[in-house]
């Protein structure tokens, strides 16, 4: 028995189930059904170009169109499989096919060889059938070396050109071609193939039904819309575990995080259980599992959350076993859809950070903390809710929200609304008066102030960097024509000293005598000569009355309620003095 069975060579499910006819290609209807109806009225292109991912079965329709060109009893649309020619084509010795790998055959000579080839008649059947796959690695030279022999080959010869990558082709090679866009096999498809491939397995036993749903469901899911990978994993798990298969052993062997582990981990995290999402993490790292596959694996989970929650009647929509998919549902009605999308978006960014990172594990428990915390973080808008209301007058019942991911916006509790304040009103701080003109009738230094001020609204004067200056700079004394101005920063200082020249020719002709000027850095004005106040505070901004009246004000407290911290400074508004509008115009249009 050994003996016979170590004389049969074993051959792989990916070649033993390799669809032979049109009807048999999984997931293509779109490609066999333009290609059936092509043959029943004959209207056969010179060249095709099948395109789309691997293992989507572009190379086994290739064949299969030779077939079916050259087969002798060929039934409606599909060979037979029978014939000689059929046979020869799916052994790969038939002499009017020629199979060509560019990835090894992408030179100019290459191609040359096969363009005085295909000029002999064909041997056996009706058409030479040349099959190029992986046809974007040919060279430029090679490309253009086909060009002419592609768009008007001998009418005995046929091209069918397969790519993974169509984005590469040069498009005068696009042009020359009927294009067929291959699809990635949904994931139902896959597991019908491979309930079915399981089932014509002697000696296979996948266990009962929904723990078989769930071991094919992995297997079609790893293999990302590929039938060719998803065989290839099947045999994989079948020689591991000798023809019987449990649910555990196949999650371990192919790399899958179980569905019970990741709805738990959602579970904490809409609940803001950081023990259990450190320890559901902590224990899939210890058995192995890779941080990026747990992460992309949790990024599917919401999505199908996502999904059962938006389309709760469209159960289609997610790719899982029907156990799987009840369990989402449920947990779908404890959250919302806001809270859904936001821990996608911290994952989404957790996933960017790991492919440039070495520590995996670090990233992905500081993502799902955070997204855990999510619910502890008040939202903008009810911050400026609250801010808006309490401006027009003392605050009321405003109701300030915090999005909890752990409930609907049904059960949502409104927070407590901020304390009312208290009936005598504690006073304002005091506003500061605006400065008053100074008399310029006999008095020098009021004279110099009111020219100094009407220097900042001069068109001269008015570009940002020195009116910036002008403005928050005041005459501190004169004596004689030696006007001292302080400014309150070097920056200010060096700009005004810039201008120094043109400010004293204007203030001369302002005040009616000559006028010297000299800066220095002055952060608070002191009393002018005049007597007049400038815009120096009258208080210590970090300290004082005023400090501990603001502190003690009902609407700075209510406010701290929700916006932690305290008054560090009391700053009064700058009074600056702008340039009008029409001046500005009138300085752009010169």
């Amino acid at each position: 028995m050994a003996e016979s069975q170590l004389a049969t060579p074993y051959i792989v499910s990916a070649l033993r189930h390799r669809p032979a006819t049109f009807g048999e290609v999984l997931g293509q209807e779109h490609v066999t059904t333009t290609l059936v109806h092509s043959l029943e009225r004959n209207r056969i292109a010179n060249a095709y170009l099948f395109s789309g991912p691997r293992g989507t079965g572009k190379t086994s329709t290739a064949r299969i169109l030779a077939k079916a060109l050259n087969c002798s009893n060929r039934q409606g649309s599909e060979p037979c499989n029978r014939c000689e020619s059929c046979r020869s084509i799916t052994n790969g010795t038939n002499l009017d096919v020629l199979e060509i790998d560019a990835a090894s055959n992408r030179g100019i000579e290459e191609i040359r060889d096969l363009r005085e080839n295909v000029r002999f008649s064909p041997t056996y059947g009706q058409y030479r059938v040349v099959i190029i796959d992986e046809v974007h690695m040919l060279t430029n030279e090679a490309n253009n070396a086909l060009l002419k022999t592609l768009e008007e080959p001998p009418g005995h010869v046929k091209f069918i050109l397969a790519t993974t990558e169509m984005h590469k082709m040069p498009a005068t090679i696009l042009s020359r071609c009927q294009r067929f866009r291959f699809r990635r096999i949904p994931v139902s498809i896959l597991m019908d193939k491979l309930r079915a491939v399981a089932d014509g397995e002697p000696h296979v036993d996948l266990g009962p039904a929904a723990e078989r749903d769930g071991i094919l469901y992995h297997i079609a899911r790893m293999s990302d819309g590929a039938l060719r990978d998803a065989l290839v994993s099947l045999d994989q798990l079948l020689s591991f575990c000798s023809g019987k298969v449990s649910l555990p052993e196949a999650e371990e062997i192919l790399g899958v995080v179980e569905f019970e582990a990741l709805e738990n981990l959602i579970r904490f995290i809409l609940a803001g259980d950081l023990n259990g999402i450190l320890l559901v993490i902590d224990r899939l790292c210890i058995r192995g599992k890779e941080p990026a596959q747990f992460l992309k694996e949790i990024m599917t989970y919401l999505r199908h959350l996502l999904v059962s929650k938006v389309a709760p009647d469209k159960p289609e929509l997610v790719e899982l076993p029907d156990e799987s998919r009840q369990a989402l549902a449920t947990q779908a009605q404890t959250t919302t859809v806001e809270a859904i999308l936001q821990v996608m978006d911290i994952f989404a960014e957790a996933e960017r950070r790991m492919r440039f990172a070495s520590e995996g594990r670090m990233i992905l428990e500081v993502a799902a903390i955070k997204a855990a915390k999510v619910g502890e973080a008040v939202q903008l808008s009810s911050i400026l809710q609250f801010l808006s209301e309490l401006s027009g007058s003392a605050p009321s019942s405003s109701v300030v929200r915090k999005s909890n991911p752990g409930h609907s916006g049904e059960s949502r509790a409104p927070a407590p609304s901020p304390p009312q304040p208290a009936k005598t009103e504690t006073p304002l701080p005091p506003k500061e008066e605006p400065i008053s003109e100074p008399e310029s009738s006999g008095n020098p230094m009021g004279k110099a102030e009111a020219a100094w001020k009407s220097l900042s609204e001069d068109l001269e004067l008015s570009a940002p960097t020195i009116n910036s200056a002008l403005v928050h700079s005041r005459p501190l004394r004169l004596e004689g024509d030696l006007l001292t101005v302080g400014v309150p920063t070097k920056a200010g200082l060096k700009r005004l000293q810039d201008y120094q020249k043109t400010m004293q020719d204007k203030l001369a002709s302002l005040t009616g005598g000559p006028i010297r000027l000299v800066f220095e850095i002055s952060e608070k004005t002191e009393l002018s000569s005049a007597g007049t106040p400038s815009r120096t505070s009258t208080y210590e901004p970090r300290t004082g009355e005023l400090l501990s009246q603001a502190r003690e004000h009902a609407v700075i407290r209510s406010l701290m309620d929700y916006v932690p911290g305290t008054v560090e400074e009391i700053r009064p508004e700058p009074q600056r003095t702008r340039v009008s509008s029409s001046k500005r115009e009138k300085e752009a249009a010169e």
